[in-house]
């Protein structure tokens, strides 16, 4: 019974020091500073059209397809292209109204 309590305690006990630890080395060495959605993709792009590699978040490849759409979008002469940033929607497609009427109940 009192290995029980003991393996408990220890295991408690060496679960708060390493919390203790990582807890206040965070706070002693904070995280590095991180960029900016736009000086990331600054930094990507120039780093791509140098020829280097780099590592890159599902966040900037989503950023960069949506700079290239809106690109797209320009040069075509679409007037009212669909765009959407962080779930939010900016108009919704034409397609998408006929769809409507027909799908309505």
């Amino acid at each position: 019974m009192w290995t029980l309590f003991i393996v408990t305690g220890a295991s408690v006990l060496f679960l708060m020091i390493v919390w203790v630890v990582v807890t206040a080395i965070r706070i002693v060495k904070p995280e590095s500073e991180v960029l900016h959605d736009d000086d990331r993709l600054r930094f990507v792009r120039l780093r791509t059209r140098s020829g280097a590699r780099v590592s890159v978040r599902f966040s900037d490849i989503r950023a960069l397809e949506r700079e290239r759409e809106r690109a797209h979008a320009g040069t075509h002469g679409e007037e009212h292209a669909y765009t959407w940033l962080e779930g939010a929607s900016m108009g919704i497609p034409v397609d998408w109204y006929a769809d409507l009427e027909v799908r309505r109940n």
